[in-house]
């Protein structure tokens, strides 16, 4: 228990001032005005969901995920709906229609407080629709298999120090299912804001260092 305890408090105290503080401290619009509690909105230490760790909310169903006809790569949508992927719980909020305390599971009795019903609503609303028309994830992350059309390698293995100051492998970044990494929501943002980059990013984007991050242009 103490050890929980003491990964909660750096991880609070960056998230305290994001967006995604969603108590009455919080600097987004949307959020409750009644309690000062961070946490509460996504975990619970008792009566949590089968999800890790410690969730707090109804997950989504995603039904679909984009794809093209450039997108070399396949799309696995029930890897997106199990227990390994993050998308589903990031979508129990952004799918444009969930209000902020809706998809509270334990609610610790709060479900009055001012803004419990308020929902996101502009492009923070990712959608229902399984994410379809963002950047795609539930594809497994392997460059070997990633060539463009004249087999030319077009992912990294690794983060190159140029651009970023970063380097080293790119597993992390990456959520782990049946051997496979998998290109997740997490991949590229981080929700806690530890980073500090705009947008949750893992990694500043200035002169596209973020996507270039993965991608040889």
């Amino acid at each position: 228990m103490a050890a929980v305890v003491l990964f909660a408090v750096p991880a609070m105290a960056a998230i305290s001032t994001t967006k995604h503080n969603l108590g009455a401290g919080g600097t987004g619009t949307v959020k409750t005005n009644g309690t000062s509690e961070i946490c509460i909105f996504c975990h619970t230490p008792h009566q949590a969901t089968s999800n890790k760790p410690l969730w707090n909310r109804n997950t989504a169903s995603i039904s679909s995920s984009y794809s093209s006809p450039t997108l070399d790569n396949t799309v696995d949508t029930a890897y997106l709906n199990s227990a390994n992927s993050v998308a589903p719980l990031c979508l129990s909020c952004h799918d444009g229609s969930t209000g902020l305390g809706a998809g509270v599971v334990n609610t610790f009795d709060k479900t009055a407080l001012p803004g419990w019903s308020q929902g996101i609503t502009g492009a923070k609303a990712i959608g229902s629709d399984g994410i379809s028309n963002d950047h795609p994830v539930g594809m497994i992350y392997n460059p070997a298999n990633d060539l463009t059309p004249y087999g030319v390698p077009g992912l990294r293995t690794a983060v190159a120090s140029n651009p970023g100051p970063s380097t080293g492998p790119l597993d992390k970044w990456f959520r782990t299912s049946g051997g496979n990494n998998y290109m997740d929501c997490s991949s590229c943002h981080d929700v806690h804001g530890k980073d500090g980059n705009p947008k949750f990013l893992r990694r500043s984007n200035a002169s596209s260092n973020f996507c270039l991050t993965c991608h040889l242009k």
